[in-house]
């Protein structure tokens, strides 16, 4: 299927929840009009509390979740880009595995003794040219490829079986070869920080080199001075090897792997936000296969579970990949996106947002082709900033497609009625399709309205005195067309500096 390129239409922009200070280097006349602007604009959005129309915008059509050659995947950027050239696909988010290892060692010598297994990863000193490659396809094709990259923050062993390989948390938006190096991964001795340093088991293996010198020096013989060296230098590197593997560089595997619990995964959230990326938690309601795999010498087995518990688990990511191929529990009224959303709003922060996700690795009707899942983002100009923007603050809808189909949303709005709110949905496609709308508030399903797209939803509903109220659609229709939105909040607001 082909989608249109850029299109004008009203700018439909969402609540001021998501709106962000104005920011401006003019003389102190235009920075206090800019500002005097600004503020009329949330005043006006925080009344309406909808995508309001008026201004010039463009709906840029981008899939998520995709990976090159570099990785798993079979097509190179350069591929990559013109396919999506050619499927009318503006922007492509990417991630590329990274670092992807998990090790066994036999104890008490986990880290000495050790097998591991590896999977294609972009390792971090390869994060320049990877990125370099990026750039070449896009000033060819005039496609957005946004570098990403998919973690493996942790796996634990149990037995020969290999348990979190597969939980992985996607990172879009990394243009600094730096966090490649930098992210606290298997493997991934990053950059040196001080405050990362575990300074008591590094004291302690400096003053166990220091006592071998000194056995070695009080020996009589040559010989036994080197003997007797070698015996302390061998014996302290282990003790010292095994103290510290827990935190070198990372304390998610050796020893200390079981009793980790979600610190490695919220060290990897953590360390995303000075790089300027942003973090979704990839498919965690996917039940994948166990697989049988190669490490070293020896055949393991991988084995991983769902991990929606995620989204409450963790905090300081943007989303979790929600409309995706297989069935997502998530998504039912009351299940754990609803209470996410209701934990954000508790305490004053955006709420998780629902990314469609293509986990695209080769073009084939059995494998996905590449546009069944779109992301599409409502911004102000057709660049690549702007496309991570509405990212970062909920702009945009998923979207699952046919071959012949896709449905769309001209307007999903919020409007103050008399005493209440006025909820206002318009669902459409390229031809009439028969459409089952879910319209869910605060996690219970609110209604469900059948019908024939173009369909409009026009509701009265009362508002909440003292707590903030949430709407969101899903739409399914015939050929597993699907449509998901984000949550409209009510009263619009605008978030806390650094809230998360």
């Amino acid at each position: 299927m082909r989608f249109p390129r850029k299109t004008r239409q009203g700018c439909r922009t969402l609540p001021t929840h998501t709106a962000r200070k104005a920011r401006a280097s003019v003389a102190p006349r235009q920075a206090l009009s800019v500002r005097s602007t600004a503020l009329l604009l949330c005043a006006v959005a925080a009344a309406l509390a909808v995508w309001a129309p008026g201004a010039s915008c463009i709906e840029v059509r981008a899939v998520a979740h995709v990976h090159t050659t570099w990785s798993s995947g079979t097509l190179t950027p350069m591929e990559l880009a013109r396919l999506a050239r050619r499927r009318g696909v503006e922007a492509v988010f990417l991630t590329d595995h990274a670092a992807v290892t998990a090790t066994r060692g036999l104890a008490p010598f986990e880290n000495l003794l050790a097998v591991s297994r590896e999977l294609p990863s972009v390792l971090p000193d390869e994060a320049a040219t990877y990125l370099e490659a990026l750039r070449e396809a896009q000033e060819a094709t005039g496609v957005f490829l946004v570098p990403g990259m998919e973690v493996t923050a942790h796996a634990e062993w149990s037995g020969l079986c290999v348990q979190g390989m597969r939980r992985h948390i996607a990172v879009l938006g990394l243009h600094d070869p730096r966090a490649w190096a930098d992210l606290p991964v298997p493997r991934n001795f990053g950059l040196l920080h001080l405050s990362t340093v575990p300074w008591f088991p590094t004291t302690v293996a400096l003053a166990g080199a220091a006592l071998a010198g000194a056995v070695g020096r009080a020996a009589r013989s040559r010989p036994g001075r080197w003997s007797a060296a070698a015996m302390v230098a061998v014996n302290l590197a282990a003790a010292g090897h095994l103290l510290l593997s827990p935190a070198t560089p990372w304390p998610v595997q050796g020893p200390a792997a079981r009793r980790a619990g979600w610190q490695p995964y919220q060290a990897v959230l953590n360390a995303v936000r000075p790089f300027g990326g942003l973090a979704f938690w990839a498919h965690p309601d996917a039940v994948p296969a166990p697989r049988s795999a190669k490490a070293g010498p020896v055949r393991v087995t991988l084995e991983d579970a769902p991990y929606p518990e995620a989204l409450l688990k963790t905090s300081g990511y943007v989303g979790f990949e929600g409309l995706i191929g297989t069935a997502t529990p998530s998504l039912a009224p009351g299940g754990t996106w609803d209470q996410a959303i209701q934990a954000a709003l508790a305490r004053g922060s955006e709420p998780p947002w629902s990314l469609a996700c293509q986990d695209f690795h080769s073009d084939s009707e059995s494998g996905g082709w590449l546009g069944e899942f779109l992301v599409v983002l409502r911004v102000p100009e057709s660049t690549e900033a702007a496309c991570l923007e509405a990212l970062r603050r909920g702009e945009f809808y998923g979207v699952r497609c046919s071959k012949t189909d896709a449905l769309t949303l001209p307007e999903f709005s919020l409007r103050p009625s008399g005493s209440g709110v006025e909820l206002q949905a318009a669902v459409g496609s390229r031809t009439p399709e028969p459409v089952t709308v879910s319209l869910v508030r605060d996690g219970a399903l609110m209604e469900t309205v059948e019908g024939e797209t173009p369909l409009r939803i026009t509701r009265a509903v009362a508002a909440p005195l003292g707590r903030a109220t949430y709407f969101r659609l899903e739409v399914r229709g015939p050929q597993g067309l699907r449509l998901v939105t984000n949550p409209l909040v009510w009263p619009a607001r605008v978030p806390q500096a650094g809230a998360s």
